[in-house]
Order: structure tokens, then C-alpha cells, then sequence
């Protein structure tokens, strides 16, 4: 099996087609970031330089070397990747919660990256309210369990659609398929 190194481009299987991304990101202290490319692909298409060089639907935290490992991310291609070509944010956004009183809305967190600097925010679901600055955040303040990592790159989800992020809408699919290795340490 080749070792995985930063530049390469991967895909993951689902029931909708091959979802694909791209490892843009070691950070140092904070560990290895993919880009995820929006859409799906029956096929693993031959463009795969011209599409990871597009916008990502968001970007993630992922432990890329143990999904590789066990046949979950499938290697596919390489574009060497640079700080200037694709810089990594400053900081990165977690929805926090609906308003229970109100599911028009919703709670969102902001975080500094290398610093201890918060900001909650308002906002509809679909990110209407903002701050500016935040606007086109694409870092996912999230570090996902095999289970929601899988249902995750499944879904529709961008950064400009939080009401698609329905993280139990695959469960007991990918339970199914990959019980034995979601139980596994990773």
C-alpha cells in the first residue's frame, strides 16, 4: 500500500457516488486538513487536478493515514499544494446549537485558529447574519468520529448550507457497512 503524502487527492465511496478530496493541510501541533470538493462522481473522473483546484464545499480536520489504511479513502490522484495556492484559515466555525424557542435560527461559534479568541454569532441556518468576516469561512471546527466523517462527506453539506447538516441521516448505513472498523480505535 503507498504512503499517503500531502498533495494527494482521495475518494470516498458513497451510495450517491465517489466523493472527492484533497489532503491541502499539515499543520503543525493541529495535524492534517482535506479540502472536500462539492458533488458527487459515478466514476472517478480524469480532471481530478481541475476540480481540487476549485472551491471546497468546507474543509476538515481527518485522520486520512487510518481511513486509507482501512480501504475506507481511496488514492486517486496528486496536486501538489502550497501556502499561496491555499492558505490556511485563521479561523473556523462550529455550529453550536439551534434556538429551541426559534428553528429559524441558530447559534455559531468562531474560533482563532493559533489563538484563544471566541465570537458566537446569530444566524439563520443558512449563515444570513454573519459577521463579514466570516462570510466565506470554510474550516470545520469539528473532528469526526469515523461514523460522522463517513455520514459527513455522504451528505450535501457546504459551508453556505448549514440546514443540510443532518449528521444521523446515514447511521445505520454506514453501520452496517463499516461496523467493524467504527468500533475500532483510531
Amino acid at each position: 500500500m503507498k504512503r499517503l503524502k500531502l498533495g494527494d487527492i482521495l475518494a470516498f465511496q458513497t451510495d450517491r457516488g465517489y466523493r472527492i478530496f484533497h489532503w491541502a493541510y499539515n499543520v503543525p501541533k493541529k495535524g492534517k486538513y482535506i479540502r472536500v470538493m462539492p458533488g458527487f462522481y459515478q466514476t472517478i473522473p480524469n480532471n481530478l487536478n481541475d476540480i481540487v483546484s476549485g472551491e471546497c464545499a468546507f474543509i476538515i480536520w481527518a485522520d486520512i493515514n487510518w481511513y486509507y489504511k482501512n480501504g475506507l479513502f481511496i488514492l486517486v490522484g496528486h496536486e501538489e499544494v502550497s501556502n499561496e495556492t491555499y492558505p490556511f484559515p485563521e479561523y473556523q466555525i462550529l455550529l453550536k446549537y439551534v434556538d429551541p424557542d426559534d428553528d429559524h435560527y441558530a447559534f455559531f461559534e468562531f474560533n482563532h485558529i493559533y489563538h484563544n479568541e471566541w465570537e458566537t454569532c446569530r444566524s439563520d441556518p443558512f449563515g444570513n447574519g454573519f459577521p463579514e468576516e466570516f462570510k466565506d469561512l470554510k474550516l470545520l471546527n469539528l473532528r469526526c468520529s469515523p461514523f460522522l466523517m463517513m455520514t459527513l462527506l455522504s451528505s450535501d453539506f457546504d459551508t453556505h448550507n448549514w440546514h443540510k447538516f443532518d449528521m444521523s441521516s446515514k447511521k445505520d448505513y454506514y453501520e452496517k457497512l463499516y461496523g467493524h472498523l467504527l468500533k475500532k480505535e483510531h
